[in-house]
């Protein structure tokens, strides 16, 4: 499973490491706007992060070339970071270009670890910078990042939206598992603490590590043991793909688990034979204003979409498939075109000017808390949605929309739908009318969140004691004689079989002690040991054992 996703990632590195673009050059320009993409050869989904961003950050600018915008007199430039999500190498190529050009504003960078070392710099120099994929809380926080904004949503208000999930749908806890960096320890912290508050809870938060892309702990264990079954994975695309793959080898992932994934991730990473398994799983993410129908700049997107096409049609997805971090990648860009162009029209002198050149860490923009100040009154309608910031936080204040798309099996063929949208102002409402939700295990019916036995088949094992447990011989219709088990466990069985609805496969033992029975059992021989055992401490120590 995890070999044939690195196949895949190499034929992505082909197929778009040599992507050829006629973007043009602009190198006239005496001040620029910096972009920080992701490196394409580090993403299992290029499209998304770094070719449809890139382009859209590019068409901005062009568009502001058409509509002669001019800041300072002069038509804004671009350089461009391809980063790998390197914290150490995103900070000195930008400090690099930051004292090499004039570098006005920074769109990204993409990840929350590098706009958190980020943000001191640029924040002590003055420069704005606006990120259209950094949802970490903590970016949150004004006094820190002074010069940081973001177009897409904090994890703290995805932490809102999940718990409102949970509330409507009457779920009472879950489990976490999140990737071991700052974005996915942050994003688990933000649901658990919006949980609590929402009077939820999360019983289990388990990590993936990075670096050697193993799950932390026993995946069977804590979920099969776990009291809910309601499953959270809050990692980037590359990683959950692993982790489903793990999940799925395990049996983890079908009719007893609902899975609920931050981000949407390729479906042909996975083997087909695992279809009905993965029929049912949620996908939460962030969206843009015309997903729910609230105002957007129409004519700014149809202006962007044709510079997009024009100058790199190849990697044109169409407009029906423009991933929502490129659109908020337009929005960022062209939110510091407008600024700039708002901010010199009101100043007679020049209205651009660097302190000190030398070195990035001894440079200061003269004039920028006026500049912040302009930014934090900014309200106007970009192709995301209305953009409006204040001073009291880095994130947008309007246009914040989700969206839960369904992952349906059809003709064997898994879909993601959409069936579910979210804003402040309505909590989640069904994306159309005649929008259909499938559930784990192919259910139109929603699960209680709870571990449930029905349907589930449970391996029982049993000793053969009077009066407990005892074979009665009996003849059946046919004269045929049969065996069948009766005494007070035979009749417990039944009794929790009618109660809960699992069914049982019974095995009778006999020659062995209750101990090697035990250890059968916790050898995942069988699943449940029913006998007038003796509870000790040695056999308390292999399996949990109830009076």
């Amino acid at each position: 499973m995890i070999e044939s996703c690195w196949l895949r990632i190499i034929f992505f590195q082909y197929l778009f490491g040599n992507v050829r673009t006629n973007w043009p050059s602009l190198n006239s320009s005496n001040i620029d706007l910096l972009g920080i993409f992701p490196y394409i050869a580090n993403q299992s989904e290029p499209t998304q992060w770094s070719i449809q961003s890139h382009a859209m950050f590019k068409s901005a600018i062009l568009l502001s070339h058409q509509y002669d915008i001019r800041i300072g007199g002069e038509l804004v430039g671009y350089e461009t970071i391809e980063s790998k999500g390197d914290v150490v190498t995103a900070f000195g190529d930008t400090c690099e270009f930051v004292s090499n050009s004039t570098i006005i504003g920074i769109v990204g960078p993409s990840f929350s670890r590098e706009s958190q070392y980020l943000g001191p710099l640029l924040g002590k120099i003055g420069i704005p910078f606006i990120s259209y994929s950094s949802t970490d809380p903590q970016l949150s926080d004004r006094h820190t990042y002074s010069s940081f904004y973001r177009l897409v949503p904090s994890d703290s208000i995805a932490a809102s939206a999940i718990a409102d999930l949970f509330l409507q749908y009457e779920w009472t806890a879950g489990i976490i598992i999140c990737q071991s960096d700052v974005f996915g320890s942050n994003g688990a912290k933000s649901i658990s603490d919006e949980f609590t508050r929402r009077k939820l809870s999360i019983t289990t938060t388990v990590q993936f590590d990075i670096n050697t892309y193993e799950i932390k702990g026993d995946l069977t264990s804590i979920l099969t043991f776990s009291s809910t079954r309601i499953i959270l994975v809050w990692a980037e695309p590359f990683y959950i793909n692993m982790i489903l793959a793990e999940a799925l080898e395990r049996n983890l992932v079908g009719p007893q688990f609902l899975w609920i994934l931050s981000t949407p991730i390729s479906l042909n990473y996975f083997n087909k034979t695992f279809n009905e398994n993965l029929n049912g799983i949620f996908v939460i993410e962030s969206v843009t204003g015309n997903v729910v129908n609230a105002p957007t700049n129409d004519t700014l997107l149809k202006s962007a979409y044709e510079i997009w096409q024009r100058y790199e049609p190849e990697t044109f997805p169409g407009s029906q498939n423009v991933n929502y971090f490129a659109l908020f990648a337009f929005d960022a860009t062209w939110t510091l075109i407008k600024m700039y162009e708002k901010f010199c029209s009101n100043v007679s002198s020049s209205c651009i000017e660097f302190l000190n050149n030398a070195s990035c860490f001894d440079q200061h923009l003269q004039n920028s808390d006026s500049m912040l100040n302009l930014m934090n009154n900014m309200n106007y309608l970009g192709v995301s949605g209305l953009i409006e910031f204040n001073e009291n936080t880095a994130d947008r204040v309007t246009g914040i929309y989700y969206i839960i798309k369904n992952l349906q099996l059809s003709s064997n063929v898994l879909n993601y739908v959409p069936i579910l949208v979210w804003s402040h102002a309505t909590n989640w409402n069904f994306y159309s009318p005649t929008s259909v939700i499938i559930w784990p295990g192919n259910s139109l019916i929603a699960p209680s969140g709870s571990a449930s036995l029905q349907n589930v088949h449970l391996r029982l094992v049993v000793t053969e004691t009077a009066p407990f447990t005892m074979s009665s011989q009996f003849f059946n219709e046919f004269q045929q004689s049969n065996t069948k088990l009766v005494g007070y466990i035979p009749d417990l069985i039944e009794l929790l079989r009618v109660q809960l609805g699992f069914i049982p496969e019974i095995t009778l033992i006999a020659n062995k002690t209750f101990n090697e029975i035990i250890d059968l059992v916790a050898n995942d021989a069988y699943d449940l040991f029913l006998a007038q055992t003796t509870i000790t401490a040695a056999r308390s120590e292999k399996e949990r054992i109830k009076d």
